[in-house]
């Protein structure tokens, strides 16, 4: 009984989840430099999981805290790591699942041509400058996030794996 209770909730957790392949390029302007790496992310039920093959670093997320490895061992994050990652992901899941209705209540929302360009209303304003969003054929493509301290990151969303 409890055998077959797992594995039907290995399949539904399974059922939620979509793996895409991307890049992500990061520029840190106090230092005037680039850096890119590729990983995989997953968007599941309540959270998300990235991994970075190379670097053997991998993030989980279930909505409410975060797990880090660094060569497959847990690493402690500091309150205000694991805080701005947990913003980080909340945006990267809202993004994900397109909800206009959650993103208003963060964000200016203004809509041209495919991008979609959010201007924070909140105290995410303090951190962030604003965020473009460019939806491919069926799903989202890149997200732009352009900081207050002029450092940016960009994902570029490669394909779903599965």
């Amino acid at each position: 009984m409890l055998k077959t209770l797992s594995l039907l909730l290995l399949f539904a957790s399974l059922a939620f989840a979509q793996s895409y392949k991307f890049s992500e390029l990061k520029y840190i302007d106090a230092i005037g430099r680039y850096s890119q790496r590729d990983g995989v992310i997953t968007f599941t039920k309540d959270g998300l999981d990235i991994k970075y093959p190379k670097s053997k670093n991998e993030f989980y997320y279930d909505g409410s805290k975060i797990k880090y490895l660094q060569n497959h061992k847990e690493q402690t994050l500091t309150e205000k790591q694991a805080n701005n990652m947990m913003f980080y992901f909340n945006i990267l899941k809202m993004l994900h699942k397109g909800d206009n209705t959650e993103l208003k209540k963060h964000f200016t929302v203004t809509q041209k041509d495919k991008a979609l360009t959010l201007t924070p209303t909140d105290f995410l304003k303090y951190y962030i400058k604003k965020i473009v969003k460019t939806k491919g054929a069926k799903n989202l493509q890149d997200v732009k996030i352009f900081f207050n301290n002029g450092d940016s990151i960009v994902i570029s969303i490669h394909n779903e794996i599965y």
